[in-house]
C-alpha cells in the first residue's frame, strides 16, 4: 500500500494518522493518486515525533519508514507522547563504509541537490511505548535542514537518492529522517 493510499484509508477511518489534518491537507491527500510518494508529515507529526530528543525537540519534516513504522499519535485522557532518545549507531555495516564512502557522496549528493542541509548523522532512536517498553529502531541517516527550506518533493527525491546509494552497498535496513536544525 503505497503511503497516500495508507493516509486516504486512515483518513476514511478517522485514525490518529490523519486526525487533525486540515480539511486543504486532507483534500490533498484524498485528491492524490494512489501510485504518488508520501510528500507530507501531518503536522501533530512534525511537532511530536521527536518528544524526548531535547527540551525543544526538532520538527520532522520528512523520513522514510513511514508506511513500516506508522506514527500514531496517543489518544485518551492521560495520554502521553511516546518518548525518544537518541542513540549512537553500533555494529552496523555502514559505520565501516561510512567515512570513507557513503557520508562524502550524501553530503555531495544533498550540495548538488541544493537542499540547504546543516548536519548529515547517524542515529539510532530508542522508542518507549505506552507501557514503558523500549525498542531500539532500526539505523536512520538523519538530515538536519533551515527551517522552512525544503519541499516535500525535494527531500522525497534525496531520500530516495540516498536508499539508491545504500543499495549499491547492499544495505537495505537503514531510514533517512529530515528534521528541521
Amino acid at each position: 500500500m503505497s503511503c497516500i493510499s495508507y493516509a486516504r484509508a486512515h483518513a476514511q477511518t478517522g485514525d490518529s494518522l490523519s486526525s487533525g489534518l486540515s480539511s486543504e491537507e486532507n483534500d490533498t491527500v484524498s485528491g492524490a493518486s494512489s501510485d504518488t510518494q508520501c510528500h507530507f508529515v501531518s503536522k501533530e507529526e512534525a511537532m511530536f515525533y521527536y518528544s524526548g530528543i531535547s527540551p525543544t525537540p526538532p520538527k520532522l519534516v520528512y523520513r522514510t519508514g513511514s508506511e513500516t513504522r506508522p506514527f500514531t499519535m496517543p489518544t485518551g485522557l492521560e495520554a502521553y507522547r511516546r518518548l525518544k532518545q537518541a542513540r549512537g549507531v553500533f555494529d552496523h555495516r555502514l559505520n565501516a563504509i561510512w567515512k570513507p564512502t557513503v557520508g562524502p557522496m550524501v553530503r555531495d549528493l544533498l550540495t548538488d541537490s541544493k537542499v540547504p542541509w546543516t548536519s548529515i548523522d547517524g542515529v539510532r532512536f530508542l522508542d518507549e511505548d505506552e507501557d514503558d517498553k523500549q525498542t531500539l529502531g532500526p539505523v536512520v541517516i538523519w538530515i538536519g535542514v533551515l527551517p522552512g527550506s525544503v519541499s516535500g518533493e525535494d527531500v522525497v527525491h534525496a531520500a530516495k537518492a540516498i536508499l539508491d546509494i545504500l543499495a549499491r552497498f547492499d544495505i537495505y535496513d537503514v531510514e533517512v529522517e529530515f528534521r528541521e536544525s
